[in-house]
């Protein structure tokens, strides 16, 4: 069985702290920091609102959104912390749409399906319902949050379906340099990183808008008249 090299983890370690640094003396990567922190904390709100306000116990087997917060939500948003700081800005991509695409299912699954007891079975009666009216995730998405489709299709474009290879090339092109993210990870910021940098904090952003907006919503339509 393969080994890593004996100081990876030292390695690693140099790295985060090096780019926490970056991040600190840096406008742009400081401002993405403050986003995917924001998003972060966001998930911890949620989920002490769960186990603070509500018989979570007896609810989270019921509604998809509550596992949402547990099991999506928190341990993704603290992924993409540890991927931007260890300089894996593709990862953080697809991790951002990852939530996107679940608070959307999620979220539907409650609103369409609130006969059903079990939080699985309204999610798989939703993806049922979707393929028998051959609805598409991007519909789904605009269902919830029309302002996210956009996000979502390019999210998908630029760094899903491997079109992130036509990024590289006009990097090289354009910067006369090689973005780190596409040699190996681990690997520390330079200016080279920047517009990815801030294209991310932008979509965090975005992102945290919409999360907001469809809790607010969902909170409000579960619990008000219960």
């Amino acid at each position: 069985m393969g080994k890593l090299p004996p100081n990876f983890i030292k390695m690693t370690e140099s790295i985060l702290e090096e780019n926490e640094t970056f991040c600190e003396s840096n406008e742009v990567g400081h401002r993405t920091w403050v986003e995917i922190v924001e998003l972060m904390n966001e998930a911890i709100d949620n989920v002490l609102w769960e186990t603070k306000e509500i018989d979570w116990r007896h609810l989270f087997a019921k509604y998809a959104m509550l596992n949402y917060f547990f099991s999506i939500l928190m341990p993704i948003s603290y992924g993409i912390y540890f991927n931007y700081l260890g300089g894996n800005l593709p990862v953080c991509f697809t991790q951002l749409r990852t939530l996107l695409e679940q608070l959307a299912k999620c979220f539907m699954s409650d609103v369409r399906h609130p006969d059903l007891l079990f939080f699985h079975e309204r999610i798989k009666a939703l993806e049922n319902e979707m393929e028998r009216e051959r609805l598409s995730l991007t519909n789904l998405i605009e269902m919830v949050a029309p302002e996210g489709v956009s996000i979502w299709r390019n999210l998908s474009k630029d760094w899903v379906h491997f079109k992130s290879f036509d990024r590289i090339v006009a990097i090289v092109s354009e910067r006369q340099d090689v973005p780190g993210w596409s040699l190996t990870v681990p690997i520390g910021y330079s200016d080279t990183e920047l517009p990815e940098i801030d294209e991310l904090g932008k979509y965090v952003s975005r992102f945290r808008q919409i999360l907001a907006k469809n809790v607010k919503e969902w909170k409000r339509n579960t619990f008000t008249n219960s």
